[in-house]
């Protein structure tokens, strides 16, 4: 928003979580641009939000649940807890959920059988891969499971090895038109297709980075890292409201997961395992998802994985479909019923995150219900006269910085345009620094985390050129 444009960003480490592609940032971009507002930049996830519904339909189909249930499916996504907390943020993995859950639902529907040509689902599900890859780095690897698994079932089912190539192919080309772009450029810019994260195989380095298990298991709570890791997302499960217990929720997967959707997995085995036609779905679909599960560095991580909705909330609405037809209950009154449920319960949910909020002093009322981030965080500088007059500056200089200073920085950025911060560089900061207060640059934000004391040739300069060093 800054620059105007879709640019490369340089200060990581100094911007640790900068992860590319860019698909959803690049959306919420756009859509400032058309409408010249910053109030939809923290909306991306929700443009994605029906394409997980959709799947959360499809599948719900394919699994034996009537029109009227299979709508209720895509209607659940409410209840995920997580997906509602963080839709409209700055984090992308809610819009990365829907993506992989649509990519599942028709990866699903090329290996067991759906409606449509071959050819049309082959397409489709290069979109939705295309989406996903477009999303997070991570769906690259994601993708490549959908793709050995769907061409490993088909072989199975004695597909011609024609036709299993001709279907990888289309959707793969779909994918790499409209995910591609994102690879090529971090492969121009720093050599790694995959850039910042390192890929490795084995103890050998491809692409040289950082190392994401590393750096997502470093927000791992101390509790968690106790426990052994088969049994860490097990754990995490148990806490169903997690996104109103601090920054690192480690589930958020609500009770619609733990309650509802892991033992309807188990239970729609036992109904299904004698339906050929839709065995073959429940098994490929809790196939892929185990996959994505075992392949993931942080499986116990709520917010990256709310695609294993894709499994759970299908199963819980066909056995719910096929307990209302047994007992002769009308779908109309059941589904008014559940409904109700769900609301009332995302609202037991959600009311402590508000209650944290209002006490912890973020939400203020209905006239100005939030405070800015500056206030929040660091209420003393907000009002302090010689902050205001840094704000008022239109370009800032700063060296690299800490945790602290990441969050300042997100201060600084609010609102878009309304200042230019410029980095300086690691090497000869000093000088630098110097330089541009000779431009009559006034200001210079030092990280003392990072940086230590500042030398006193700056505090000299400082004092030189301003009242205040």
């Amino acid at each position: 928003a800054h620059a105007g444009r879709v640019h490369w960003v340089t200060t990581v480490p100094d911007i640790p979580f900068v992860n590319y592609p860019m698909g959803v940032e690049t959306l919420s971009f756009t859509l400032m641009r058309a409408f010249g507002t910053d109030r939809l930049l923290d909306a991306g996830n929700l443009w994605y939000w029906p394409l997980g519904a959709f799947a959360l339909v499809v599948l719900a189909g394919r699994l034996g649940a009537s029109a009227p249930w299979r709508w209720f499916a895509g209607g659940l996504l409410i209840a995920a807890p997580v997906l509602v907390g963080q839709g409209v943020t700055g984090y992308v993995d809610g819009a990365l959920g829907c993506a992989v859950m649509a990519s599942l639902a028709t990866a699903v529907l090329m290996a067991a059988g759906g409606p449509g040509s071959t050819t049309a689902r082959a397409i489709l599900w290069g979109v939705c891969l295309g989406l996903m890859a477009g999303t997070k780095g991570l769906g690259v690897g994601f993708a490549a499971i959908q793709i050995i698994t769907v061409a490993g079932w088909l072989a199975i089912r004695r597909r011609p090895a024609r036709s299993i190539l001709t279907r990888l192919a289309f959707a793969m080309a779909t994918a790499a038109l409209i995910a591609g772009y994102w690879y090529i450029r971090a492969t121009v810019e720093s050599g790694n297709p995959f850039y910042p994260v390192e890929v490795r195989l084995g103890d050998r380095v491809i692409w040289a980075g950082w190392g994401l298990q590393t750096m997502m298991n470093a927000e791992m709570p101390a509790w968690l890292a106790e426990r052994p890791a088969w049994l860490r997302p097990l754990l995490s499960w148990l806490q169903p409201d997690a996104p109103a217990r601090g920054p690192v929720p480690t589930s958020g997967l609500g009770y619609l997961w733990i309650a509802g959707g892991l033992p309807a997995v188990a239970l729609c085995f036992v109904l299904l395992w004698r339906d050929e036609h839709r065995r073959g779905a429940l098994v490929c679909l809790s196939a892929l998802v185990a996959l994505h599960l075992l392949l993931h560095p942080t499986p116990w991580w709520g917010r990256f994985t709310i695609w294993v909705h894709a499994v759970g909330v299908p199963c819980l609405v066909m056995i719910l479909a096929r307990l209302g037809a047994a007992h002769q209950i009308q779908w109309r009154a059941l589904a008014v019923v559940l409904t109700l449920g769900v609301l009332v319960l995302v609202g037991y949910e959600t009311y402590p995150a508000l209650d944290h909020a209002q006490r912890d002093g973020r939400l203020l009322g209905r006239k100005d219900p939030y405070r800015s981030a500056l206030a929040y965080i660091l209420p003393e500088a907000a009002v302090d006269p010689l902050v205001q007059d840094m704000l008022a500056a239109p370009v800032l200089q700063r060296t690299p910085w800490s945790e602290i200073g990441v969050l300042v920085g997100g201060c600084l950025a609010q609102p878009p345009g309304a200042r230019k911060i410029r980095v300086l560089p690691t090497e000869e900061p000093i000088a630098a620094a110097m330089a541009a207060a000779a431009q009559d640059m006034r200001w210079l934000i030092w990280d003392a985390k990072v940086m230590g004391t500042p030398p006193v040739r700056l505090l000299t300069e400082a004092a030189r050129v301003s009242q205040h060093a």
